[in-house]
């Protein structure tokens, strides 16, 4: 019976005056087409299939979803037959170091990344990707340019997060001395200095002048709870000396000794 089919998804078109009483033949074919154009899905395997260029049959483009798949044994070129247009999408699902392209009998084609699905569209002669706006070729100087400046942000980025770090580590020890050395009081007066520490021990000391008559009271500048320990230093000579009992100590201690005018220096520790 006389029909015409259309260019791109080879659906029937018959004639006036044909297909009398069997109308259903075509119009059910062309559906079952259409239906396949919108959603339908074909595998071409190239295990075991020499590389070179291939025009695909109608079942295997009239699909939307290609997928191609097995393990190469050469580079591979499909393409649709001449003057074909339409949409595609094509997973180049195989493996091995070769390549696999897509396009048009007589036309351009596409070389498709292995592992990734590509859309693509053709207009009967070029195939290109379906949208190539952010698409761009980079030349060698491009590239070296872009792993350069990759490389200076890696750089940078580094520098930036140990300098970050020093100086958040100065400020920790900044903080954390400013607080150890907040909890340390100290202040002085005519018997001497005194200094208080974290644990609340008191270390002070002075200067006392000599006399000539035994025993000598040496006030403190703060009185303790507990003295643990009290030194005398003499500045010349002095002469032999004992310290009253140093557990006893509060406000001031005596010291007893062989009669001199020589100064001395003393320290004292407790709580």
């Amino acid at each position: 019976m006389s029909a015409n089919y259309t260019t791109n998804k080879q659906l029937i078109q018959p004639a006036n005056g044909t297909y009398n009483d069997i109308w259903d033949q075509p119009v059910n074919a062309d559906w079952a087409a259409i239906d396949t154009c919108f959603g339908g899905s074909v595998t071409i395997t190239v295990t075991g299939l020499a590389s070179g260029s291939y025009t695909l049959s109608l079942g295997q483009y009239q699909p939307p979803n290609i997928i191609i798949t097995g393990t190469q044994s050469g580079n591979y070129a499909f393409n649709l037959p001449s003057g074909v247009g339409g949409q595609w999408s094509v997973y180049n699902d195989t493996s091995g170091p070769y390549t696999v392209a897509f396009g048009s009998v007589g036309g351009s084609f596409l070389t498709l990344s292995q592992g990734l699905r590509t859309l693509c569209i053709c207009d009967g002669t070029n195939m290109q990707l379906s949208d190539n706006a952010f698409a761009t070729t980079a030349s060698a100087s491009t590239l070296a340019t872009a792993d350069a400046n990759a490389q200076s942000y890696a750089t940078t980025a580094q520098s930036n997060a140990e300098s970050y770090a020093a100086a958040q580590a100065a400020a920790a020890q900044s903080a954390a001395e400013s607080y150890a050395a907040s909890l340390i009081t100290s202040g002085s007066n005519t018997n001497g200095v005194w200094v208080k520490l974290p644990g609340g021990q008191i270390l002070q000391w002075g200067l006392v002048g000599g006399q000539s008559s035994s025993p000598l009271t040496v006030t403190l500048p703060i009185p303790f709870a507990t003295c643990q320990s009290i030194n005398i230093t003499c500045i010349g000579q002095f002469g032999s000396f004992d310290v009253s009992s140093v557990t006893g100590v509060t406000n001031n201690f005596v010291i007893n000794f062989g009669a001199s005018n020589t100064p001395f220096s003393w320290s004292a520790f407790g709580k």
